[in-house]
């Protein structure tokens, strides 16, 4: 606890003295990859003015979002720390104080782990658990129940994750194709974007339940929907192909700037359901098909 309490008093006074360096540091290496402030941004769930304070020392991440963007960005957390600094290479060169370091961030932060096929049914994970870059592909998640986790650029393709509960967590840049959520339920306490940039192509998703979600700019061609409930949620994706709901409720939903290719909605029922700036590509008469829906103010 002695040795934890130097090196977090050590580097916070560092990155007082540095915080622009340090800043600059980040910015440098979001544009090595590529990617914007944004983007970023949906990583972390945060807004772009959050990120902008970060990029220009006005505030800084803590230390465990310091750790995951170390590995987003694929470089050593000194580099990220503006490896240039004669004072924080000394600091990171005491071994005991990054053991110390490494103690902090290993209860809650995975990184690039492989669980392929491993069976984690009824498995309790929670409180500020974050996965980055780790693989669960052929999982099985069944009767698992999240709060508060992140998953952050993972391979989760073809899981059985039956009665699949999720309560506040964030889903960003994340392949879930194939995957089969039967019985599963999704919540957050507000409103805000959690399941971001994520491939869902032809998961089946039976029985099911979503609340206060958001899903952007990700995949979803291919998705079957098959009695599920949808409570105030956003659909904000570009382009959806030959996805089906059948038997579906939504209330307060709403379908934004999306372009619907041979998709069906049959036997479902709408309340309080918004299509903004929505559109079916016109030389295709049966892009969207709806059977038997029901639209209720």
């Amino acid at each position: 606890m002695f040795l934890c309490k130097i090196f977090v008093n050590n580097l916070q006074l560092l990155t007082m003295l540095h915080s622009i360096r340090i800043g600059r540091s980040i910015r440098k290496y979001r544009e090595l990859n590529n990617m914007s402030q944004q983007d970023v941004a949906d990583l972390f769930c945060i807004t772009v003015q959050a990120v902008s304070k970060w990029e220009t020392g006005i505030a800084l991440p803590d230390l465990i979002s310091f750790a995951v963007l170390s590995m987003i960005f694929n470089v050593p957390p000194i580099e990220l720390l503006d490896g240039e600094d004669d004072n924080l290479k000394i600091l990171t060169e005491n071994k005991r104080l990054i053991d110390v370091a490494n103690e902090m961030f290993s209860n809650k932060v995975i990184i690039a782990e492989n669980f392929t096929k491993k069976d984690f049914s009824g498995v309790k994970y929670s409180y500020n658990n974050r996965s980055v870059k780790c693989v669960f592909d052929h999982c099985n998640v069944s009767n698992v129940k999240l709060s508060r986790v992140f998953f952050i650029k993972c391979s989760m393709r073809n899981m059985i994750a039956h009665n699949y509960k999720v309560d506040t967590s964030i889903y960003s840049g994340c392949d879930l194709t194939g995957s089969d959520f039967t019985g599963a339920m999704f919540n957050t306490i507000k409103s805000r974007r959690n399941i971001i940039n994520c491939c869902l192509k032809n998961v089946k998703i039976y029985d099911s339940s979503f609340s206060n979600e958001s899903m952007t700019n990700g995949i979803l061609d291919g998705a079957y929907f098959g009695g599920c409930g949808f409570s105030k949620m956003v659909f904000s994706i570009s382009k959806i192909t030959k996805m089906k709901f059948v038997n579906c409720v939504f209330y307060d939903v709403q379908f934004m700037r999306t372009k619907f290719i041979d998709c069906e909605f049959k036997d479902c029922q709408f309340t309080k359901t918004k299509f903004i700036s929505c559109n079916v590509d016109k030389q295709r008469e049966h892009d969207l098909k709806l059977q038997k829906v029901r639209f209720i103010r």
